[in-house]
């Protein structure tokens, strides 16, 4: 079983804009946080990961990092084997494997809801 390290990071903050609204968020950040709180509401977050999960398993993406997975924990050793560790190792190269047709379809679609919703 993988164990999971302490010492995770913290997400970057999101660089401020110049001007700058109610609560010291710039206007860029203010409309980014209500175009994410309605892309949320509204469902079509949840749609599109499904979708993203539905066209990796298709494509045998999610079958080849499950192989280099399983691959790098015999290589390293289930005791020193962390998901941290994992995610490090694998993750820089899964994600560049996921194919340009998803890459484009995926985020066709977030413009698109963008587009309707500014």
């Amino acid at each position: 079983m993988l164990r999971s390290s302490t010492n995770a990071q913290p997400a970057a903050a999101a660089a401020a804009g110049s001007a700058v609204g109610a609560g010291g968020q710039s206007k860029e950040d203010q409309l980014r946080s209500r175009i994410q709180q309605a892309f949320i509401e509204s469902g079509e977050a949840k749609r599109i990961e499904e979708l993203l999960r539905a066209r990796l398993i298709d494509c045998g993406w999610r079958d080849n990092v499950k192989a280099q997975c399983k691959a790098w924990i015999q290589h390293v050793g289930v005791e020193a084997a962390t998901v941290d560790r994992l995610v490090e190792e694998i993750f820089p190269e899964a994600r560049g494997a996921v194919p340009d047709v998803i890459q484009i379809e995926l985020l066709t679609q977030i413009r698109d809801f963008v587009s309707k919703n500014t």
